[in-house]
This record gives C-alpha cells, sequence and structure tokens, in this order.
C-alpha cells in the first residue's frame, strides 16, 4: 500500500511537471576517443521536483511509462533538444555536434511521434540531421511492419536512428535486418568483458 501511495503522489506531481517547468534537460557527451574530440551528445532529463529535489529518473521513468506520461515528456525532450541544437548553430555555424533522444516504444508506435517530431524541428529551425532517436530493440517487436514505416519516415527528414542495448532482446538477429536504422549500439554485457571473453570479442568483430 505504501508503494502504490507514493507512485500516485509521483503520477500527480508529474502530470504538472511539464507545464511547470520543472523538467531539465542535461546532456551525456559523447567523445571520439582518436581525437579526444566532444562530437555528439545524448538527452537525459531530470525532474527538479519542488520541496523534494532532484527525482532519479529510476524513481519516475518507469512511472510516466505505466500513466502515459511518457509521450509529454519526451515530446519536451525533443523540444529541448531541437532548441539547444539551434542555439549551437547559432553559436556556431559550423557547429556538427548531434544529440541523441530516447524515445519510447509507446510514443513512436501508439502516440503522435512523427507530428511531434516535425513540430519540435521546425519551431525551433533546428537542423534534422544533427539529431538521432534511440530506441531499444525490444520496444519496436511489438509492431515491427509500423515501426519500419515510421522509422522510415524519420530517416527522410533526415534523422538518424540507433537501437540501443542490442544484445538484450530475443529475436535480435531475425529483425534487425528488416529494421531502418543508421548505428547499433551493442549492450555492455557484451563490450564489459571484450579484452577476455573470446566469443564476446569474436560476435563484436
Amino acid at each position: 500500500q505504501s508503494a502504490m501511495l507514493r507512485e500516485a503522489d509521483l503520477e500527480m506531481a508529474l502530470r504538472s511537471a511539464v507545464s511547470s517547468g520543472e523538467l531539465e534537460l542535461h546532456l551525456q557527451p559523447i567523445m571520439d576517443l582518436a581525437t579526444g574530440e566532444f562530437t555528439s551528445a545524448e538527452a537525459l532529463v531530470r525532474w527538479h521536483r519542488p520541496g523534494a529535489g532532484m527525482v532519479p529518473p529510476s524513481d519516475f521513468i518507469y512511472v510516466a511509462e505505466r500513466s502515459g506520461l511518457i509521450a509529454e515528456i519526451e515530446r519536451w525532450v525533443l523540444e529541448a533538444a531541437c532548441t539547444t541544437l539551434a542555439r549551437w548553430r547559432r553559436l556556431d555555424p559550423q557547429c556538427t555536434t548531434r544529440i541523441a533522444v530516447n524515445v519510447s516504444g509507446h510514443h513512436l508506435l501508439e502516440g503522435n511521434f512523427l507530428a511531434d517530431l516535425r513540430y519540435a524541428l521546425r519551431s525551433t529551425n533546428a537542423d534534422p540531421h544533427l539529431l538521432g532517436i534511440e530506441l531499444t530493440e525490444t520496444q519496436l517487436l511489438d509492431d515491427v511492419e509500423r515501426a519500419i514505416t515510421i522509422l522510415d519516415t524519420v530517416r527522410s527528414l533526415g534523422v538518424t536512428v540507433a537501437i540501443d542495448d542490442f544484445g538484450t532482446g530475443y529475436s535480435s538477429m531475425a529483425y534487425l535486418h528488416q529494421l531502418p536504422i543508421d548505428t547499433l549500439k551493442i549492450d555492455r554485457q557484451f563490450v564489459a568483458a571484450i579484452s577476455d571473453d573470446r566469443f564476446d570479442s569474436g560476435l563484436l568483430d
């Protein structure tokens, strides 16, 4: 009962978080190991809840997914990421730093993701070629045909598509060749012991 009450309280507070300006965009830098340069970033959403401080994503993302609020939050993240890209380009017309945004399967397959994406790009005048979206393979298996159609449209806009945590699903190789993707991000379980495990090393090669 205590857990249920806590979740209900989080959901109620989360419903007003976007309109109240409580969400923050944090960027996790991605470096090129060969050059040491900052080449891109992954967009991370953080919730600064009044009276409670910074709420860990692990505490509110699952609530957002279960309550259906995830699409509203991801819409905010898309617009914030595109606003940042447009600002970088204004400050430096030669800027090619990219930002990747995580998208839930619910938003992609059941929400108005394409409309949200188009609006974010149009309203901010961000370069779509500097924006990427990331999904996990398991999120796409609920409706592969629809996912393919939507991702084809996403890529036609110039936005890149990445599969995150590859290798954690059950049908990875069976569906991989069907999905219109640009980047494959291999799950850490294959990378962590790559220098010690001949199988993992051979698989990645």
